[in-house]
């Protein structure tokens, strides 16, 4: 029998999703249960049975969403100070006067190209805000 392994990028979001799923079972398995301690005749109670699937995955959605926004947020926190460090790196370098002009010439050129990529995503990251 033939096994399917998956590829990287589909490990990561199958545990992104069974974190979620995690997340709104237990939340809806709480929800339920506390449905069944209620008292029989409490009003309530065939209400929060009811709701039990609902809130199953409307937890799993909000814990899905949440999940991706914080790690899109560490993603581009990391980016950011990797930029900073870089320009630290070659502005230090630049300023070295050990350097040969041509040498020094070429980090310019990087620190160039660094700033341009920085203005590029922040313009990207403005765009998807829009």
């Amino acid at each position: 029998m033939a096994t399917i392994q998956p590829s990287e990028g589909q490990l990561g979001d199958a545990s992104a999703g069974s974190g979620a799923g995690a997340a709104g079972f237990g939340g809806g398995t709480l929800l339920a249960l506390l449905a069944n301690n209620l008292p029989q005749d409490h009003p309530s109670r065939s209400w929060l049975i009811l709701l039990a699937p609902s809130a199953t995955l409307a937890i799993s959605w909000l814990w899905a969403r949440l999940t991706s926004v914080v790690l899109a947020g560490l993603q581009h926190l990391r980016f950011r100070r990797d930029i900073r460090q870089l320009r630290r790196t070659l502005t230090a370098a630049i300023a070295d006067e050990h350097h040969s002009d041509e040498y020094r010439g070429a980090l310019r050129q990087q620190l160039q190209e660094l700033t341009t990529l920085d203005i590029e995503s922040q313009f990207n990251l403005l765009r998807r805000r829009r």
